[in-house]
Protein backbone atom coordinates (compact mmCIF):
# COMPACT_ATOMS: atom_id res chain seq x y z
CA UNK A 1 0.00 0.00 0.00
CA UNK A 2 1.48 3.72 -0.57
CA UNK A 3 0.00 6.72 0.12
CA UNK A 4 0.17 10.67 -0.36
CA UNK A 5 -1.89 12.33 2.63
CA UNK A 6 -3.53 15.78 2.95
CA UNK A 7 -3.47 18.34 0.78
CA UNK A 8 -6.33 20.94 0.53
CA UNK A 9 -8.98 20.16 -2.21
CA UNK A 10 -10.45 23.31 -3.38
CA UNK A 11 -13.15 21.38 -5.00
CA UNK A 12 -11.88 19.39 -7.52
CA UNK A 13 -13.38 15.95 -8.51
CA UNK A 14 -11.46 13.20 -9.18
CA UNK A 15 -11.20 10.33 -11.56
CA UNK A 16 -8.73 7.95 -9.81
CA UNK A 17 -6.36 6.32 -12.82
CA UNK A 18 -4.08 3.21 -12.83
CA UNK A 19 -0.64 3.87 -11.15
CA UNK A 20 1.99 2.07 -12.39
CA UNK A 21 2.86 0.07 -9.51
CA UNK A 22 -0.53 -1.20 -10.47
CA UNK A 23 -0.33 -2.19 -14.31
CA UNK A 24 2.90 -3.85 -13.54
CA UNK A 25 0.75 -6.30 -10.97
CA UNK A 26 -1.52 -6.33 -13.07
CA UNK A 27 0.70 -7.33 -15.78
CA UNK A 28 2.38 -10.21 -13.65
CA UNK A 29 -1.18 -11.54 -12.80
CA UNK A 30 -2.08 -11.70 -16.30
CA UNK A 31 0.68 -13.90 -16.97
CA UNK A 32 -0.56 -16.49 -14.00
CA UNK A 33 -3.61 -16.61 -16.12
CA UNK A 34 -2.27 -17.48 -19.42
CA UNK A 35 -0.39 -20.03 -17.64
CA UNK A 36 -4.01 -21.52 -16.39
CA UNK A 37 -5.37 -21.34 -19.73
CA UNK A 38 -2.03 -23.34 -21.61
CA UNK A 39 -2.86 -25.85 -18.77
CA UNK A 40 -6.19 -26.96 -20.10
CA UNK A 41 -5.93 -26.47 -23.36
CA UNK A 42 -4.61 -29.69 -24.66
CA UNK A 43 -7.61 -30.92 -22.92
CA UNK A 44 -10.36 -29.08 -24.66
CA UNK A 45 -11.94 -30.46 -27.90
CA UNK A 46 -11.37 -28.42 -31.07
CA UNK A 47 -15.36 -29.28 -31.49
CA UNK A 48 -16.28 -27.44 -27.97
CA UNK A 49 -17.95 -24.12 -28.56
CA UNK A 50 -16.36 -20.88 -26.83
CA UNK A 51 -18.02 -19.26 -24.31
CA UNK A 52 -17.68 -15.27 -24.04
CA UNK A 53 -19.94 -13.84 -21.07
CA UNK A 54 -20.28 -10.48 -20.31
CA UNK A 55 -21.86 -9.86 -16.69
CA UNK A 56 -23.22 -6.51 -14.77
CA UNK A 57 -23.44 -5.62 -11.36
CA UNK A 58 -24.62 -2.27 -9.21
CA UNK A 59 -21.01 -3.06 -7.22
CA UNK A 60 -19.30 -5.23 -5.71
CA UNK A 61 -19.47 -5.83 -2.16
CA UNK A 62 -15.91 -7.11 -2.08
CA UNK A 63 -14.74 -3.07 -3.43
CA UNK A 64 -16.53 -2.07 -0.45
CA UNK A 65 -14.67 -3.81 1.99
CA UNK A 66 -11.22 -2.89 0.22
CA UNK A 67 -11.81 0.82 0.20
CA UNK A 68 -13.09 0.76 3.98
CA UNK A 69 -9.39 -1.40 4.24
CA UNK A 70 -7.12 1.16 2.19
CA UNK A 71 -8.51 4.47 3.62
CA UNK A 72 -7.88 3.03 7.22
CA UNK A 73 -4.57 1.90 6.15
CA UNK A 74 -3.59 5.27 4.85
CA UNK A 75 -5.06 7.31 7.96
CA UNK A 76 -3.27 4.56 10.69
CA UNK A 77 -0.69 2.94 8.61
CA UNK A 78 -1.77 -0.36 9.53
CA UNK A 79 -4.17 -3.15 8.80
CA UNK A 80 -7.95 -2.44 9.18
CA UNK A 81 -9.04 -5.35 11.69
CA UNK A 82 -12.69 -5.29 11.18
CA UNK A 83 -15.33 -4.60 14.40
CA UNK A 84 -11.72 -4.05 15.94
CA UNK A 85 -11.38 -0.55 14.41
CA UNK A 86 -14.55 1.19 14.65
CA UNK A 87 -14.15 3.78 17.07
CA UNK A 88 -11.34 4.92 15.46
CA UNK A 89 -12.80 5.13 11.50
CA UNK A 90 -15.66 7.49 12.72
CA UNK A 91 -18.60 5.54 12.19
CA UNK A 92 -21.98 7.21 11.16
CA UNK A 93 -25.10 6.86 13.38
CA UNK A 94 -26.19 4.15 11.50
CA UNK A 95 -23.12 1.84 12.13
CA UNK A 96 -22.13 2.05 8.11
CA UNK A 97 -18.58 3.29 7.67
CA UNK A 98 -18.91 3.84 3.99
CA UNK A 99 -22.46 5.12 2.67
CA UNK A 100 -22.46 3.77 -1.24
CA UNK A 101 -23.58 6.55 -3.32
CA UNK A 102 -23.17 4.73 -6.59
CA UNK A 103 -21.31 1.89 -8.26
CA UNK A 104 -20.54 -0.25 -11.00
CA UNK A 105 -18.82 -3.21 -12.27
CA UNK A 106 -18.20 -4.75 -15.31
CA UNK A 107 -16.60 -8.44 -16.30
CA UNK A 108 -15.53 -9.82 -19.77
CA UNK A 109 -14.56 -13.67 -19.45
CA UNK A 110 -13.64 -16.28 -22.35
CA UNK A 111 -13.94 -20.35 -21.85
CA UNK A 112 -14.47 -23.15 -23.52
CA UNK A 113 -15.51 -26.53 -22.27
CA UNK A 114 -12.81 -29.07 -21.43
CA UNK A 115 -15.12 -32.39 -20.23
CA UNK A 116 -18.36 -33.68 -20.93
CA UNK A 117 -20.32 -36.34 -20.57
CA UNK A 118 -24.14 -35.67 -21.54
CA UNK A 119 -25.78 -32.90 -19.84
CA UNK A 120 -22.72 -32.21 -17.48
CA UNK A 121 -19.44 -30.50 -18.78
CA UNK A 122 -16.64 -28.98 -16.66
CA UNK A 123 -15.45 -25.08 -18.24
CA UNK A 124 -12.25 -23.45 -17.65
CA UNK A 125 -12.08 -19.73 -18.12
CA UNK A 126 -10.33 -16.35 -17.50
CA UNK A 127 -11.86 -13.17 -16.69
CA UNK A 128 -10.91 -9.55 -16.27
CA UNK A 129 -13.19 -6.75 -15.06
CA UNK A 130 -13.17 -3.26 -13.77
CA UNK A 131 -15.40 -1.36 -11.30
CA UNK A 132 -15.93 1.61 -10.26
CA UNK A 133 -17.25 3.37 -6.95
CA UNK A 134 -18.25 6.24 -4.84
CA UNK A 135 -19.19 6.34 -1.46
CA UNK A 136 -19.55 8.68 1.39
CA UNK A 137 -18.31 9.16 5.00
CA UNK A 138 -20.87 11.55 6.44
CA UNK A 139 -18.68 11.62 9.70
CA UNK A 140 -15.53 12.13 8.55
CA UNK A 141 -12.81 9.75 9.38
CA UNK A 142 -11.60 9.93 12.49
CA UNK A 143 -9.95 13.30 14.39
CA UNK A 144 -11.01 15.12 10.51
CA UNK A 145 -15.01 15.63 11.24
CA UNK A 146 -16.00 17.07 8.10
CA UNK A 147 -17.74 14.71 5.60
CA UNK A 148 -15.72 13.15 3.01
CA UNK A 149 -15.93 11.36 -0.29
CA UNK A 150 -14.30 7.99 -1.80
CA UNK A 151 -13.85 7.30 -5.23
CA UNK A 152 -12.57 3.92 -6.08
CA UNK A 153 -11.49 2.43 -9.33
CA UNK A 154 -10.74 -1.49 -9.73
CA UNK A 155 -8.96 -3.85 -11.93
CA UNK A 156 -9.22 -7.88 -11.65
CA UNK A 157 -8.18 -10.56 -13.77
CA UNK A 158 -9.47 -14.23 -12.36
CA UNK A 159 -9.04 -17.69 -13.55
CA UNK A 160 -11.78 -20.26 -12.42
CA UNK A 161 -13.39 -23.61 -13.26
CA UNK A 162 -17.27 -24.10 -13.74
CA UNK A 163 -19.40 -27.30 -13.49
CA UNK A 164 -22.24 -27.32 -15.51
CA UNK A 165 -25.71 -29.41 -16.12
CA UNK A 166 -28.11 -28.80 -18.48
CA UNK A 167 -32.09 -29.78 -17.46
CA UNK A 168 -33.70 -30.88 -20.38
CA UNK A 169 -36.93 -28.58 -20.88
CA UNK A 170 -40.85 -29.80 -19.43
CA UNK A 171 -43.12 -28.52 -21.87
CA UNK A 172 -42.74 -24.87 -22.39
CA UNK A 173 -40.32 -24.16 -19.92
CA UNK A 174 -36.96 -23.97 -21.69
CA UNK A 175 -33.74 -25.57 -20.38
CA UNK A 176 -32.19 -24.59 -18.11
CA UNK A 177 -28.55 -24.70 -17.20
CA UNK A 178 -27.43 -25.18 -13.51
CA UNK A 179 -23.71 -23.34 -12.99
CA UNK A 180 -21.48 -24.03 -9.94
CA UNK A 181 -17.97 -22.20 -10.21
CA UNK A 182 -14.84 -21.82 -8.38
CA UNK A 183 -11.71 -19.48 -8.85
CA UNK A 184 -9.47 -16.59 -7.92
CA UNK A 185 -9.08 -13.45 -8.48
CA UNK A 186 -6.52 -10.56 -7.93
CA UNK A 187 -7.77 -6.79 -7.61
CA UNK A 188 -5.95 -3.35 -7.97
CA UNK A 189 -7.29 -0.77 -6.77
CA UNK A 190 -6.98 3.27 -6.60
CA UNK A 191 -8.49 5.46 -3.98
CA UNK A 192 -8.84 8.91 -3.67
CA UNK A 193 -10.78 10.19 -0.25
CA UNK A 194 -11.39 14.32 -0.99
CA UNK A 195 -13.34 16.77 2.00
CA UNK A 196 -12.87 20.24 2.59
CA UNK A 197 -9.47 20.05 4.45
CA UNK A 198 -8.17 16.53 2.94
CA UNK A 199 -6.57 15.04 -0.59
CA UNK A 200 -5.70 11.81 0.05
CA UNK A 201 -4.67 9.01 -2.13
CA UNK A 202 -4.13 4.88 -1.79
CA UNK A 203 -3.65 2.02 -3.74
CA UNK A 204 -3.99 -2.10 -2.97
CA UNK A 205 -3.55 -5.16 -4.18
CA UNK A 206 -6.07 -8.02 -3.08
CA UNK A 207 -6.37 -11.52 -4.11
CA UNK A 208 -9.48 -13.86 -2.40
CA UNK A 209 -11.20 -17.21 -3.62
CA UNK A 210 -14.95 -17.35 -4.78
CA UNK A 211 -17.40 -19.52 -5.21
CA UNK A 212 -20.06 -18.76 -7.15
CA UNK A 213 -23.85 -20.45 -8.12
CA UNK A 214 -26.75 -19.70 -10.70
CA UNK A 215 -28.52 -20.69 -13.75
CA UNK A 216 -28.78 -19.68 -17.54
CA UNK A 217 -31.63 -20.16 -19.99
CA UNK A 218 -31.90 -19.28 -23.84
CA UNK A 219 -32.31 -16.37 -24.76
CA UNK A 220 -33.96 -16.50 -27.95
CA UNK A 221 -33.87 -20.28 -28.19
CA UNK A 222 -31.31 -22.54 -27.51
CA UNK A 223 -29.97 -22.45 -30.85
CA UNK A 224 -29.31 -18.78 -30.90
CA UNK A 225 -26.12 -19.58 -29.06
CA UNK A 226 -27.33 -16.16 -26.96
CA UNK A 227 -27.96 -17.60 -23.35
CA UNK A 228 -29.02 -15.14 -20.16
CA UNK A 229 -27.63 -16.05 -16.14
CA UNK A 230 -27.59 -14.75 -13.15
CA UNK A 231 -25.69 -15.59 -10.55
CA UNK A 232 -24.71 -15.28 -6.61
CA UNK A 233 -20.87 -15.31 -5.95
CA UNK A 234 -19.16 -14.97 -2.40
CA UNK A 235 -15.81 -14.06 -2.11
CA UNK A 236 -13.99 -15.43 0.82
CA UNK A 237 -15.76 -15.71 3.78
CA UNK A 238 -18.09 -12.42 3.69
CA UNK A 239 -18.47 -10.11 0.47
CA UNK A 240 -21.21 -11.54 -1.71
CA UNK A 241 -21.87 -10.28 -5.11
CA UNK A 242 -25.16 -10.88 -7.76
CA UNK A 243 -24.55 -10.34 -11.34
CA UNK A 244 -26.60 -10.51 -14.41
CA UNK A 245 -25.37 -10.84 -17.42
CA UNK A 246 -25.50 -12.28 -21.16
CA UNK A 247 -23.83 -15.49 -22.47
CA UNK A 248 -23.06 -15.70 -26.41
CA UNK A 249 -21.59 -19.23 -27.52
CA UNK A 250 -19.91 -20.22 -30.86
Amino acid sequence: MSKTVVRLLGGRHFVPQAPPVVLSHFASFLKVVSIFWLAFWPISSASEPWSVQLSFSSGTARDVAAAQSAVFETFFDRPYDGANDVALFGLSDQGQPLSVVSGSHIALSLGRPIWRSGPTSLHGAAVAGYGTQSFRLPDGIGVFVDPAEVDLRSWSLAAEMELRKTLSPIGIIPPVELRLALGATRSWYAVRVTSALLDVRAEGVNTVTYARSGFSTPLFGEDSGLWQYISLTRYGNTAMDVQLGIDARF
